[in-house]
């Protein structure tokens, strides 16, 4: 339960290992938890890694990856139940932290575990950003049901996912969101926005 994070050259940027694993996890495969979440340094920004349930689960550590700098944050998972519910559970990160997501996940499968059969395994990446481009969009969002903070996404199968994320953008946003929201730059958590 481990992601590898690549530059354009192809070499290592970092690894993030899981920390908070599922009971399947530890005692169907063997797994041993990952200690602290990290930020890597790229040419493009600083990106932070939350392991499935890692980032959409616990809501501390997507806090945690923006006190150490994360501008740009990837959740890697493995969806074998709850997949269509990841898009509420990531959404809710979203709007807490107000910074870019790519939500990855595998192509879709059939997952066999012993004799449990999941016939709807996988799909569905995509890219959620927060409405960063001017506060009126915000305010569409905030009156217009159907306005979609996805701004790509892939189906079912295999893909690449290619998207526009401007995170100098984003933290100007989220600096005006929480002003706009508790009248300063602090976060809901207390952190500097």
């Amino acid at each position: 339960n481990s992601c590898v994070l690549l530059g354009p050259d192809g070499q290592v940027v970092g690894r993030q290992r899981k920390v908070n694993l599922g009971l399947m996890e530890r005692e169907r495969f063997g797994f041993t938890p990952g200690r602290e979440y990290r930020v890597f340094e790229t040419k493009l920004c600083k990106v932070g890694i939350g392991i499935c349930v890692d980032f959409w689960g616990p809501p501390h550590v997507g806090r945690r990856l923006l006190e150490l700098g994360a501008e740009l944050i990837f959740n890697p998972s493995f969806f074998f139940i709850f997949r269509e519910k990841w898009r509420c559970f990531v959404f809710t990160r979203m709007v807490e932290l107000m910074t870019p997501i790519v939500a990855v996940n595998t192509a879709e499968f059939q997952f066999r575990l012993g004799d449990r059969v999941f016939p709807r395994c996988g799909g569905l990446s995509f890219v959620m950003q927060p409405p960063w481009r001017t506060m009126d969009e915000f305010a569409q969002w905030w009156y217009d049901p159907t306005f979609n903070w996805i701004t790509s996404e892939l189906g079912l199968g295999e893909g690449i996912l290619v998207d526009v994320v401007d995170v100098e953008r984003a933290k100007r946003f989220r600096k005006e969101w929480y002003y706009r929201l508790l009248g300063s730059n602090r976060t809901v958590q207390g952190g500097e926005a």
